[in-house]
């Protein structure tokens, strides 16, 4: 059992949703599969030939596992690739997804399914090719410990220096299984204490009724005996600086591209240098 109580100043924050498509209110109960509309094409990235992506995690606020058309089975991760055949179930919170031949996301809640299907009517080649490009700058495989986003190879500092956005999707996600506490604290720029979660288990979310104050903050994991199993500090960006960083890397993007489209692209340009909008 494990419980989890806010610490300090607390309200609900609220993340919008922004760019994506509902999959509607579905019941938690029911296993529904959403399939994106079928149409033949005769490019690869159209028919999605066996082993390429033709999507990605876009965010992730919960716990969610892909299921290949093998039968392999493996915890869904924010930026991960999704192949023809993938089928990913949402156990808890919300995952967005994002078609990358079309550009489209899609919501899908708790208790819900979703099957992205081999073709799509009207693949953008231009669209898929960018998102390609900056996907292959990430790491693919699932990360054990740290703040739960993909760091940008070798070159890169993650866990310890990613900044996000005030409405993005932050767990926090360890090796050991005895953690006997959490506790995340701000240090900057007013040091408090903010949340702690006794027996807490592996991914934990940002608790939805911990109000989010812009700063640098830090969170550690320790065992029944004191000791420390696992570390790691963030940044919590303004509004202001978010959309700052956002609109440097969709100058980055090719300008013939929507602007929907272009923001797409910019999330994973961000994303290679530690900058997380979703």
């Amino acid at each position: 059992m494990c419980e989890t109580r806010p610490v300090g100043s607390s309200g609900r924050s609220e993340r919008r949703t922004g760019g994506r498509t509902h999959c509607g209110v579905w019941p938690r109960a029911a296993l529904i599969i959403a399939v994106i509309a079928l149409a033949s094409a005769r490019s690869s990235v159209s028919h999605g030939a066996e082993g390429d992506p033709i999507g990605y995690v876009r965010s992730l606020d919960g716990l969610a596992r892909i299921r290949a058309a093998t039968g392999e089975e493996r915890l869904a991760e924010p930026f991960c690739l999704l192949r023809v055949g993938d089928t990913i179930a949402v156990q808890n919170g919300v995952m967005v997804v994002c078609d990358m031949r079309t550009g489209e996301s899609f919501e899908v809640q708790a208790g819900n399914t979703l099957a992205l299907p081999p073709t799509v009517a009207r693949p953008n080649h231009s669209l898929y090719k960018s998102l390609r490009a900056a996907l292959r700058a990430l790491t693919r495989a699932p990360k054990q410990t740290g703040v739960a986003v993909v760091r940008g190879g070798a070159r890169r500092t993650w866990p310890d220096e990613v900044s996000f956005a005030p409405s993005a999707a932050i767990q926090f996600r360890w090796r050991a299984a005895a953690a006997a506490t959490f506790d995340l604290r701000r240090v900057e720029p007013q040091p408090e204490p903010v949340l702690h979660s006794d027996q807490p288990s592996s991914p934990l979310p940002w608790s939805g009724v911990v109000h989010r104050i812009p700063g640098r903050y830090v969170w550690e994991v320790r065992d029944a005996h004191g000791a420390r199993l696992a570390s790691g500090q963030f940044t919590l960006m303004t509004e202001a600086e978010a959309s700052t960083q956002r609109e440097r890397f969709v100058a980055q993007t090719p300008a013939q591209l929507g602007a929907q489209q272009r923001n797409l692209v910019a999330e994973l340009l961000a994303a290679q240098d530690g900058y997380v909008f979703n």
